[in-house]
This record gives C-alpha cells, sequence and structure tokens, in this order.
C-alpha cells in the first residue's frame, strides 16, 4: 500500500492491520446509477480505504541535461532522501476516503436490467454503490468483507 497509494502512509502502518482483498470498482450515483468516476478499493482487516486512480510517471521522464547537471549519490536517492526530477510520485493510487468496517453496512444489490454486479454502502448520512467488473468480483467482496466483519465482532474490536 505504502508504494501504490499516495497519503495513506498512517493508515497502513497500524499494527495488526493486513490487505484482505482489493480490486478496481466504479463509483456510482445513487438516483441513476450512471458511474461517478473509477477507483480502486482496498480490504483490510478492520477498514475499507478507497483510492482514486492516477497516472503513474514513466522513471524515465526526466530530460538528460536536468539528470547530467544534478550531483546526487547513488545511497541517498535508494534511501528515499532524494529523489531526481520524475522519480518522485510514483503512485498507482490517491487516497480518497477511508471507513472503519464497524462503522459501515454493506448491502447487495440484485441484478436487474439497470443494475448488475453492484453493492452499496452505507454510512450515515452517505450511501455510495460500487459496480464490479463481474459477477465472481462482486461475490468476492461480499464474502471477504462479511468475514472480516465477523473476525473483528471475534477478536473484539
Amino acid at each position: 500500500l505504502l508504494e501504490q497509494v499516495e497519503g495513506c502512509s498512517l493508515i497502513a502502518q497500524k499494527p495488526g492491520r493486513n490487505l484482505l482483498y482489493h480490486s478496481d470498482l466504479e463509483a456510482l450515483h445513487s438516483d441513476d446509477f450512471s458511474v461517478s468516476h473509477k477507483l480502486h478499493a482496498y480490504l483490510l482487516t478492520d477498514s475499507l480505504l478507497l483510492t482514486l486512480p492516477q497516472r503513474k510517471r514513466n522513471k524515465s521522464n526526466f530530460n538528460a541535461s536536468s539528470s547530467s547537471s544534478m550531483s546526487i549519490k547513488r545511497n541517498d536517492v535508494n534511501s528515499g532522501l532524494l529523489s531526481p526530477p520524475g522519480l518522485t510520485n510514483n503512485y498507482l493510487y490517491k487516497f480518497h476516503a477511508f471507513y472503519e468496517l464497524q462503522e459501515i453496512k454493506i448491502i447487495n444489490i440484485e441484478d436487474s436490467k439497470e443494475v448488475r454486479n453492484t453493492f452499496q454502502l452505507y454510512k450515515f448520512p452517505e450511501c455510495i454503490a460500487f459496480r464490479c467488473a463481474n459477477a465472481h468480483i462482486k461475490k468476492e467482496w461480499l464474502e471477504n468483507i462479511d468475514n472480516a466483519k465477523k473476525q473483528l465482532k471475534l477478536s473484539g474490536e
């Protein structure tokens, strides 16, 4: 997560928090179920992290003149102390929203002519509908969220 998602360092560093499942989803408008935006969701042991895709920068995007005039030690670049232009911000996703599993309710939306492979997240006053790429991914999301919530109850968190 730290390497893929910009702005999630505090979230990813909680002891015992592990990644259980992730995939691309489409957030839908609740009134007509049209696509609002694409996102990538990460189910963690105790939470759900929503991220927005961002264009990954090409590591060789900086020009030769700026790189040849820079004097950077290899160890400084590798340790993250310094980064040449074009090597910073190589994240695939940017933090969008974070929900504790205990505070949300997930509702399966039955398939119809207008809506397929969709489920909703409720956290008062928010309601967000997500469309999955296919029925298998939807099933995986629903099962994994349900299992994670059960594990949280068993652990007493």
